[in-house]
């Protein structure tokens, strides 16, 4: 007995008696059909509907449709995913914590900033991440491409140093927030 194997797009398998169990033929989109051997075209054809079978179910669970390309593999579907479905992916899988150490963020320099540091440049002059401009006695953490932010901002109601803007940020990212340098120490 002869069996014939057909995969459509969507994914389902129709079969058809009359062809030798030692050849598989998978239909791919424009009307080609692609002749794979026995057992290894087999094992080939239900890797694929499975990995199908995993990206439908994320578009089901997200909300989101999420189009496959027949032949493409995983880890290509998942470069191609918007901003919502990793968003969604994230929130299934949990949070990755990609931060650096609180080693590594006191190994880093920090510096207290003095009215005479200032720079004709006024964007040199104020941290990019809360966009205040730096004052007298503020702690800024340089980093190793050379940017610098607030690591304690001296808040003007009262003395307290308050920890903000890159030791934040350095909690959860391990780049820098302007140039996207890697953190590695």
């Amino acid at each position: 007995m002869r069996i014939l194997f057909v995969v459509d797009c969507a994914g389902e398998v129709l079969v058809s008696e009359g062809l030798s169990p030692s050849t598989l033929y998978i239909d791919e989109p424009r009307g080609r059909r692609r002749r794979t051997g026995g057992l290894v075209g087999l094992l080939e054809m239900m890797r694929e509907m499975h990995e199908m079978s995993l990206a439908q179910n994320m578009s089901q669970e997200s909300g989101y449709p999420f189009v496959l390309a027949p032949n493409a593999s995983t880890s290509s579907r998942r470069q191609d995913m918007t901003y919502e479905q990793l968003l969604g992916l994230a929130e299934r899988v949990g949070n990755v914590n990609r931060g650096v150490s609180h080693a590594a963020m006191d190994a880093l320099p920090t510096r207290t900033f003095q009215e005479k540091d200032k720079k004709a440049d006024q964007e040199d002059n104020k941290c990019t991440i809360c966009l205040c401009d730096y004052e007298e006695g503020d702690t800024l953490r340089a980093l190793p491409c050379l940017h610098s932010y607030h690591k304690y901002r001296r808040l003007a109601i009262s003395a307290l140093e308050v920890e903000d803007c890159i030791d934040h940020w350095l909690k959860s990212h391990n780049t820098c927030p302007v140039c996207k340098t890697q953190i590695n120490m």
